[in-house]
């Protein structure tokens, strides 16, 4: 698969995903805490680095996980300019509340971890490659 397809796989991984988070931040509004601009700003630079670095690696599972990564910081980055009172935070479980984001970039960053691991382990002699 070539670095132009694993892009749009980032993609296509991505947007689903932010659909579904501020769809549900929408209908059930419980609001959390405002994000400021530096999270703005890092959110996007998180987004755009990983559109950036994860498709040069030739791998269908860092390119989802790039996804899920993806759509966690940009769910949360359009709910941070979209609503005035903060970000929803719909979930509940006990005294803590979160949103489908939150969930996909937790998910997103443990597996482009466990997923760069694995195919370092797998193709060690691309570890000495440049870039």
């Amino acid at each position: 698969m070539s670095m132009r397809r694993r892009v749009i796989l980032v993609a296509l991984v991505a947007a689903p995903l932010v659909v579904l988070d501020l769809g549900q931040k929408a209908s059930e509004p419980v609001y959390g805490h405002p994000r400021s601009l530096g999270y703005v700003v890092v959110a996007l630079a998180l987004c755009a680095a990983i559109f950036a670095v994860v498709p040069r690696v030739p791998s269908l599972l860092l390119a989802i996980a790039g996804g899920v990564a993806v759509a966690g910081a940009l769910g949360n980055l359009v709910s941070a300019l979209a609503w005035r009172n903060g970000v929803p935070n719909p979930i509940v479980a006990g005294d803590i509340a979160f949103n489908l984001a939150d969930v996909w970039t937790l998910a997103g960053a443990l597996a482009l971890v466990g997923g760069a691991t694995l195919h370092a382990l797998r193709h060690p002699g691309a570890l000495r490659q440049r870039i």
